[in-house]
C-alpha cells in the first residue's frame, strides 16, 4: 500500500485528542479526505461502514428519525434500497437475526480487506469487537435467562483479549443504560490506545485515526442523549 498517500492524510489531519474532546473533525470530512479511490480510501471506510451500519440498525427500530450515512447512501440506510452485496451475508447460526446477518457480513469483509489491503489493525480490531460483541450478547442472554449461543456472530474472527472480561464487567455493573454504553466505548477507547501505532503513516494508522474519530462522535452524542 503506498505510504506516501497515508502520510498525506495523516499529516494533514488535527490530532483526535482524549475521549470526551470534541472532535476534530466530523466522519463525512475524514471520508472526503481520504480521496475518491485507492487504498486509503477503503481502509477509512471500512471502519466509518460501522457508523452507516448501527444508523441503519436504529433507523429501522424506530430509534432514529433521519440518518446521516457517511459510505452508504440514505437510500441503503433508511432499508430502501439493498446493502452492497459484500453486507448481504448468509446466517453462521440457526435462528440468526437479520441484523446479525449483516453484521457478520460485516466483519467478515473488513477481516478480507486486512489482508488485500495490509492493515494488520482491521483483523486485529474486528477480533477483539467480535469477541466483546459475543462476550455482551452472552452476559444480556443470561440476566433474561436465555440461550445467548444462537446470537453469537462470526464467532471464528473472535480474538480473545483480557480487556474483553474487564469491559463487560463494568457494563453488568454500570447503572443504567447510558453509563453502560459509555463503560463499553471507554473500553474501546483504551484497546485502541494499546493499539494504534501512531506515527507509523501507515494503513494501520490511517485505520486507527478513523475509529478514534468514531468513537469522539459517538461520546459526544451520549453526552447530547443525556
Amino acid at each position: 500500500m503506498p505510504l506516501a498517500a497515508h502520510y498525506y492524510l495523516l499529516t494533514s489531519l488535527p490530532a483526535l485528542g482524549a475521549l470526551g474532546d470534541a472532535p476534530p473533525v466530523s466522519l463525512r470530512e475524514l471520508y472526503e479526505r481520504a480521496g475518491e479511490a485507492g487504498d486509503v480510501r477503503q481502509v477509512v471506510a471500512a471502519v466509518l461502514l460501522e457508523h452507516d451500519l448501527m444508523q441503519r440498525q436504529a433507523f429501522l427500530a424506530k430509534e432514529l428519525d433521519r440518518v446521516e450515512p457517511v459510505v452508504l447512501s440514505e437510500s441503503q440506510v433508511r432499508g430502501e434500497g439493498p446493502l452492497p452485496q459484500y453486507l448481504q451475508g448468509e446466517a453462521s447460526t440457526a435462528g440468526a437475526l437479520v441484523d446479525d446477518v449483516t453484521w457478520e457480513a460485516y466483519f467478515c469483509h473488513v477481516a478480507g480487506l486486512s489482508g488485500r489491503l495490509g492493515c494488520p489493525f482491521l483483523r486485529e480490531w474486528v477480533g477483539f469487537e467480535v469477541a466483546l460483541r459475543n462476550a455482551l450478547v452472552v452476559a444480556r442472554a443470561r440476566t433474561l435467562e436465555l440461550a445467548g449461543d444462537e446470537y453469537i456472530v462470526a464467532g471464528e474472527l473472535a480474538r480473545e483479549e483480557a480487556l474483553v472480561g474487564s469491559i463487560v464487567a463494568r457494563w453488568s455493573a454500570a447503572e443504567d443504560l447510558l453509563s453502560a454504553q459509555r463503560a463499553v466505548d471507554q473500553g474501546r477507547w483504551e484497546w485502541l490506545n494499546d493499539h494504534c501505532r501512531w506515527y507509523s503513516f501507515g494503513a494501520d494508522e490511517a485505520a486507527a485515526y478513523a475509529r478514534g474519530l468514531l468513537l469522539l462522535h459517538r461520546w459526544r452524542k451520549l453526552g447530547t442523549d443525556e
